[in-house]
């Protein structure tokens, strides 16, 4: 992924661009360029809405989030603490 880069939004093929422009986003400077965050994003969409405690197994704030899902749901006697 080294050496692309966005593409330009302010329409200057070569010349100075917008201060919005993201034309300067690469992928090998850390970052994604739009087309590779784009893309990291649809790979990664089935995990939208999908509670924490389904991904991060382990995770405090996620054991607590399924102990208050159950809680509301009556099953409050299910919570281990």
């Amino acid at each position: 992924m080294s050496g692309c880069e966005s593409e330009c939004d302010c329409g200057s093929p070569i010349g100075p661009h917008e201060p919005d422009c993201h034309w300067w986003r690469k992928c090998d400077d850390g970052f994604w360029c739009d087309k590779h965050h784009e893309e990291a994003m649809k790979d990664h969409a089935y995990l939208r809405d999908i509670p924490r405690y389904a991904v991060f197994l382990n995770d405090p704030e996620a054991k607590e989030e399924f102990n208050e899902q159950l809680r509301a749901a009556g099953r409050g006697h299910l919570v281990r603490e």
